[in-house]
């Protein structure tokens, strides 16, 4: 059955308008780290503009360097230019959401030879529970990833030197976004060579084969090889991979699950299981109906590259180079893509093809519903969270201290039962006031252009015990102003609860606020207390 074009265009529209309508419908569009990026950008674009420098210069410095994870920065301070915070957010929120859902489905289409309903199984992956978390960078860098792999395939094509330079640019992109698309991206496009050159020259002698994957795969590396030594150069320079590979079995379980589908409420897990099991249904149905007689397609690469993320997703630890890199959350969501690829070009029939796209439509719009309903209520506790602004004066230090990452509503339920999305949501009052927000972990990673100065640094010489980010935070402040100069002007307190003063690190910090701080904003229902130091 081939597709009603008006309809299938009626639907394509309709998902897109469904997904900025997820994005503009609260006031923020709140993430767990997604106030930490807006509010470095603020601080960048005010550096760039020459503003408040006294301020930010005492505890910050800017630094360009060829990292990835400098994208979401430099876009969000550009769009500072002619937005104010929140809308800027959404702006780049809503240029995330067309670049992935055009990408993406140009992509299908190449793959496909057209139209189809399946190109509707898009929309169920543009809101992920990394975007949820806030990983601005590596959602943008999948959009890349996109472009990356069409360009390449357009390029196998039609090898011309404007379609190369595209290539160029879209990879280019992909790595100063995030490293793991760029990564997988140079992977799929070196299996697309092995496919495009096995598939097309399977009656020809076995020389011109291997003559073909050999200039194919040199002119490959010669178009990523600047990226690639930046790659060798960050990861040498954070230490390197130090794996101990081991298999994760229950990933396969979550994987079915599709357990990162999953944003912020337990409700999602039913659709976000609707829709694991019917791209793995679809995907063992391609798998029977060509285990016989199989024939290579050129665009196998996509199959190829399964095995090496799946053996990523499966046998990766969770922590790598050093830090909590949370391998399964970033290659569930490829392996998928790399299923849904698959199935454009080797479909299980068209009819089944179709009737698959459109539950994962469905899914997608029974997601969104849970989702902007959570979304509503945590608007309101986060209005409130930032009334507080009000109370604090420009240029002030402050100290957020978070008891409940997933917020709370008005009757003290947890708002986003999946997400820490009230993780870092006090920085949202450094995105219209100067302020200097100590629990700023973006620029304590070393990666991102913004960084703390060592000597100010709050995870080096506050942070103590759990941590500031800790639950409960742990932090000495007298300590902290001895070691730096600094004064800590204002302490926040979101959803605090008494029983934390069982833990000792905790109790002590309390000590500190009760005897040096003044309550001098409380909100209604005491979410959030507001402390400012004592003066003589």
């Amino acid at each position: 059955m081939l597709p009603n074009s008006k309809l299938l265009n009626v639907l394509v529209v309709l998902g897109i308008a469904i997904c900025l309508f997820q994005a503009w419908l609260p006031a923020h569009y709140i993430t767990c780290d997604g106030p930490c990026h807006l509010y470095n950008a603020r601080i960048v674009n005010d550096i760039w503009k020459g503003n408040n420098t006294a301020v930010y210069g005492r505890f910050y410095e800017l630094v360009y360097t060829t990292d990835p994870n400098s994208f979401s920065t430099f876009a969000l301070a550009a769009l500072l230019y002619l937005f104010n915070g929140a809308v800027a957010e959404k702006v780049y929120l809503s240029a995330y959401i067309l670049v992935y859902v055009v990408g993406f489905i140009a992509l299908l289409r190449k793959l496909s030879g057209g139209s189809s309903y399946w190109l509707l199984s898009v929309f169920v992956f543009v809101f992920t529970y990394a975007l949820a978390k806030g990983f601005y960078n590596l959602s943008f860098g999948i959009a890349f990833y996109f472009w990356m792999v069409w360009s390449w395939l357009r390029f196998l094509d039609n090898p011309r030197p404007a379609i190369a330079l595209l290539f160029f640019l879209c990879a280019a992109l992909a790595f100063f976004t995030h490293l793991l698309p760029f990564v997988f991206g140079a992977i799929t496009c070196f299996c697309l060579v092995l496919s495009y050159g096995f598939s097309r020259y399977n009656s020809s002698t076995q020389k011109s084969v291997a003559a073909y994957i050999v200039r194919s795969s040199i002119f490959l590396v010669l178009l990523l090889s600047p990226f690639v030594a930046m790659t060798v150069w960050f990861t040498t320079k954070e230490g390197g991979l130090r794996l101990q590979l081991s298999p994760h079995l229950y990933r396969l379980i979550e994987l079915v699950e599709f357990k990162y589908i999953i944003n912020l409420v337990p409700a999602e897990r039913l659709w976000a299981a609707v829709a694991g099991i019917c791209l793995t249904i679809l995907f063992v149905v391609v798998a029977l109906k060509n285990v016989r007689g199989f024939k290579l397609h050129r665009y196998d690469g996509f199959l190829f590259c399964l095995l090496p993320i799946a053996f990523i997703y499966i046998f990766f630890p969770e922590d790598f180079m050093g830090r909590a890199i949370i391998i399964s959350i970033r290659t569930q969501l490829f392996i998928f893509i790399l299923v849904v690829c698959v199935l454009a070009y080797r479909q299980p029939g068209r009819q089944l093809a179709n009737a698959g796209a459109l539950i994962l439509f469905a899914c997608f719009g029974m997601l969104t519903l849970y989702r902007v309903n959570c979304r509503r209520v945590a608007d309101s506790a986060l209005a409130e969270l930032l009334s507080a602004t009000n109370h604090i004066s420009p240029g002030a230090v402050v100290l957020p201290l978070d008891f409940c990452p997933n917020g709370k509503d008005k009757s003290g339920n947890l708002i986003a039962v999946r997400n820490a999305v009230f993780h870092h949501a006090a920085q949202y009052m450094g995105v219209d006031k100067t302020l200097i927000i100590l629990d700023n972990y973006e620029a304590n990673m070393g990666y991102f252009p913004l960084r703390w100065k060592k000597e100010k640094n709050p995870y080096i010489h506050l942070s103590t015990g759990a941590g500031i980010e800790g639950l409960p935070p742990n932090a000495r402040i007298a300590a902290y102003e001895q070691q730096t100069g600094a004064v800590v002007d204002n302490v926040l307190l979101w959803c605090y609860d008494p029983a934390y003063l069982s833990d000792p690190g905790f109790a002590e910090l309390y000590s500190h606020i009760s005897l040096n701080y003044h309550q001098v904003f409380a909100s209604p229902g005491s979410r959030v207390l507001l402390y400012a130091r004592n003066r003589p």
